[in-house]
């Protein structure tokens, strides 16, 4: 129904729409409610002083609105949203996942936990040639019906989380797909791939996974040195795709293999990755139609943005606790304070880093105590001040370090990261996305529109670098840690698995978050046809995602078992996970 002053300025007002009337509120429905909107009939007629009618002067019939063909294949969205709630299903109980492929369980958090946060997810199938959406689902997900004519307080309640200050908490109304950018994980590794391919990197050329790397006072660890202090030998970018090496694309951003000094043919720098990742659709929407709710660009890493945060954090620590190192004879007032405040966090713009004996002279001239530490903390004033903000503020290797594996600052949504594996699978081809196939008069008797693919072939200096990478994706799906998942499609496929960190404890529960699993994929292999993201908020690791992952697959390419036979569920895989 109309409701808001703002529905009521744009239909009632400029639209001349009865103010009793239906009108789409989200989604297809609101961005095409001028196309689905018919016309009211209307009645004239002369009425006496009872209010009767006494004579009706003239007539017209109502006119239905146009009808709108969405490019959603219903069995695959079906299938989709069984996955998803399969998935978590699984993941908070313990079950496996059942499936006409077999059964698997789930893998567990690093004490043998069940993720029982894992309460929301997301999958996003398009078809690589064209940019449609075939299957767009999220759970939890709702019945739009709930509001067809005017929603009651408890099922609105029902709709809302449990905590509003739980950012993970499950949300029916968010759509994800298209709103909820988060850290993409080692998926992001694709886009790594590609930026040290196209900058002269060998593909063929080895590093020798050597656990981890050191910058500064910091030791960065590929996961499988962080899990059971594992290495993966020689890696080329197709083998560093299939083992998701961390230790591969630390050598990239480094320019040198740490372990034995060899250098490489190239380093990755910020702004060439991030001119790679925004030819790839990252930082910018995929031009789905629905504007309420409005779909996210995604963030891209930012020296800027990442400069203005850590101001922004600065001057709030300042705020919060510069008082507390006043000396002791001190009569400073609170304007005298803030004027100190504004001149300390200006010291980020300098030309030249301040040594951490300056820190020490100016703190002291302005009046605070800059070595005595607070009780309880193991730094003074100005060590805090040096090292953990000035030195922070300037884009750093170890923010690359961070970048490089699909960490740190940036993010990105489901539908993007469904659109960037559509690129790697189509040869070079970016499309927008769309929800619309056709549209047709109220009688389906004339076509009013036929959706036609929109799209250019992203500028590559040589596109048989993107067939070096699909190479990498399919040996993952084949002989990577989750090719037990896959080993029983008729068809190749590439997959790329991502499992991102997500800082924070949750307030209802006082835990750490666990992190995100996502997986990338494109099927089949010879012949792409399909890109597929999914995401599992709090899923735990990337290999969570491979079970509903594979049956969207198998449903949109119609792929079925060789022996449909009910199987034992598989055990949970020995193997590190990433």
């Amino acid at each position: 129904k109309i409701s808001t002053a703002a529905e009521i300025e744009k239909y009632v007002n400029k639209s001349s729409y009865d103010p009793t009337a239906l009108i789409g509120k989200t989604g297809i429905e609101e961005s095409q409610e001028g196309i689905l909107r018919g016309k009211d009939g209307v009645r004239r007629v002369y009425v006496d002083n009872k209010g009767n009618t006494t004579e009706v002067l003239g007539e017209s019939e109502p006119t239905p609105g146009n009808n709108i063909y969405l490019t959603i294949d219903m069995e695959l969205q079906k299938t989709a949203e069984e996955s998803l709630q399969k998935t978590l299903n699984a993941l908070q109980t313990g079950n496996p996942y059942e499936s006409i492929w077999g059964s698997k369980y789930m893998s567990k958090d690093s004490e043998g936990r069940n993720y029982k946060d894992a309460t929301s997810a997301s999958a996003v199938v398009l078809d690589v040639k064209s940019g449609e959406v075939l299957a767009m689902a999220n759970a939890p997900n709702y019945d739009p019906n709930l509001f067809s004519t005017g929603i009651s307080q408890s099922d609105w309640q029902s709709l809302m989380p449990e905590n509003e200050e739980d950012t993970l908490a499950p949300r029916p109304l968010y759509n994800t797909a298209i709103q909820s950018a988060i850290q993409p994980g080692s998926i992001f590794k694709l886009a790594s791939s590609l930026t040290a391919l196209e900058n002269g990197m060998d593909p063929d050329k080895k590093i020798k996974c050597d656990g981890y790397v050191t910058v500064g006072n910091r030791d960065f660890g590929c996961w499988i040195w962080n899990r059971v202090r594992g290495k993966h030998g020689y890696e080329g970018v197709r083998e560093a795709l299939r083992d998701s090496c961390n230790y591969y694309y630390y050598s990239l951003a480094l320019g040198e293999n740490q372990g034995n000094g060899e250098k490489l043919d190239t380093q990755l720098n910020i702004e060439e990755l991030n001119q790679v990742s925004s030819k790839l659709g990252l930082g910018s929407p995929t031009g789905v139609e629905i504007q309420i709710p409005r779909e996210s660009s995604g963030i891209l890493p930012d020296p800027v943005i990442k400069e203005q945060n850590t101001k922004v954090l600065f001057k709030s620590y300042l705020e919060a606790d510069l008082t507390k190192y006043l000396k002791e004879d001190s009569d400073m007032t609170k304007e005298d304070v803030e004027k100190h405040i504004d001149t300390i966090v200006s010291w980020m713009d300098e030309d030249a880093p301040l040594s951490r004996t300056e820190v020490i002279t100016r703190l002291d001239e302005l009046g605070f105590k800059p070595e005595e530490p607070l009780e309880g903390k193991r730094q003074g004033l100005a060590d805090i001040i040096k090292f953990d903000y000035l030195n922070q503020v300037g884009w750093t290797m170890a923010d690359m370090m961070n970048v490089v594996i699909g960490q740190g600052q940036q993010a990105y949504t489901p539908i993007q990261m469904a659109s960037y594996v559509s690129i790697f699978a189509n040869g070079g081809y970016k499309y927008k996305t769309t929800l619309i196939n056709e549209i047709k008069d109220s009688g389906n008797g004339n076509l009013l529109f036929e959706n036609q693919p929109q799209g250019e072939r992203v500028p590559l200096d040589n596109y048989d670098n993107l067939k070096v990478i699909r190479e990498g994706m399919r040996m993952a799906a084949k002989d990577g840690v989750d090719r037990l998942v896959f080993e029983d499609l008729p068809v190749d496929i590439g997959i790329k698995t991502g499992t991102a960190q997500r800082e924070g404890k949750n307030p209802s529960t006082g835990e750490d978050y666990d992190e995100y699993a996502w997986m990338v994929a494109f099927a089949p292999y010879d012949d792409p046809q399909i890109a597929v993201a999914t995401m599992i908020t709090q899923g735990g690791t990337s290999s969570n995602a491979g079970p509903m992952t594979r049956d969207i697959i198998a449903q949109a390419l119609q792929l079925y078992p060789k022996n449909n036979i009910d199987q034992e569920a598989q055990p949970v895989s020995q193997e590190p996970q990433e």
